[in-house]
């Protein structure tokens, strides 16, 4: 855990937050770093697909021959070697793991110095919670090139997926609301690494299954927001934004049916209890025209069936 967590910093160390969080630069577009900020999202975008393709020489190449990196617990990595050695293993022990990285800062403090602050976790996380942490990073630019002298790393628990979604768990299990026209039953599941809820429902009439879909519900880290994708068997896409209020969760919701007429609305579900939930739709929109409000209906949780 430890080492994974240094290698982490090591490959934030090459600038990867350009890669994720390019809109969080301090500097204006057009202003007077312009040119230099884009010089270095173009060599963050060289250092992703060469970390991508485990190339460790493309990667030491981003940093100056006295390149030095400072962990969380202090220990001190110094040169482009002994830093290419670390990649190395980081990859032989780890094939499939790729960085995630939010930039919150980048400050030009000389012309040829940039100091990039942001943080970083690995995916897949290793087991347990997520390694990430909260960098520093200063870049260089020499002979052309902006390169990284040095970082800083400080630990930091970054929250999972899971943990993001956690308020939502209530609607884990088997559901259902009729009337007398037609019945809805869902089922909202875990994904194996709870990285996504994923709630299947089918709406049955006149005894049979009219439309059918699933619904997968996420978190954005790039908005900061509970998001979600449905589709349904008739063709149609459709994406919401969740906000909690309360107990309720509004959901905004847009997408195009099959035909490719556009349709919005805003859901809201709010919680009663263990075993019930309501849900309304309005501000419903098919193409250019209003649409009926669905009113609030109540949605009771089924008994667990025996396997």
């Amino acid at each position: 855990m430890r080492y994974q967590r240094r290698i982490l910093a090591a490959a934030l160390l090459c600038g990867m937050g350009w890669l994720m969080g390019a809109g969080a630069v301090e500097s204006q577009e057009g202003g007077p770093h312009a040119a230099d900020e884009r010089a270095i999202r173009a060599a963050v975008e060289e250092y992703a697909k060469a970390f991508n393709r485990r190339d460790v020489n493309a990667i030491a190449a981003q940093c100056t021959d006295a390149v030095n990196y400072v962990d969380e617990t202090g220990r001190i990595v110094r040169g482009r070697d002994a830093l290419a050695k670390d990649f190395k293993r980081f990859f032989e022990e780890n094939s499939s793991r790729k960085i995630q990285v939010q930039v919150e800062s980048i400050q030009f403090i000389k012309p040829d110095v940039a100091v990039v602050d942001g943080t970083a976790t690995l995916d897949p996380p290793v087991p347990g919670q997520p390694v990430g942490g909260r960098y520093t990073v200063v870049r260089v630019k020499e002979g052309g090139k902006w390169l990284v002298a040095s970082v800083r790393e400080m630990a930091e628990e970054i929250p999972s997926n899971y943990d993001r979604l956690k308020e939502l768990e209530w609607l884990v299990g088997d559901w259902e609301d009729k009337d007398e026209a037609s019945v809805v039953r869902s089922s909202v599941r875990w994904s194996e690494n709870k990285n996504f809820l994923i709630w299947k429902f089918a709406v049955h009439a006149e005894g049979l299954k009219q439309i059918e879909g699933t619904q997968r519900i996420g978190w954005d880290p790039l908005r900061g927001q509970i998001r979600s994708w449905v589709f349904d068997s008739d063709g149609g896409m459709f994406e919401g934004f969740w906000v909690r209020d309360g107990n309720k969760w509004i959901v905004r919701v847009a997408g195009v049916l099959q035909d490719g007429t556009k349709s919005s609305a805003t859901s809201t579900y709010t919680f009663v209890d263990n075993d019930t939930f309501t849900f309304q739709s309005r501000e419903r929109v098919v193409g250019e025209e209003p649409a009926p409000d669905i009113d609030e209906v109540k949605v009771v949780r089924l008994p667990p069936t025996a396997e």
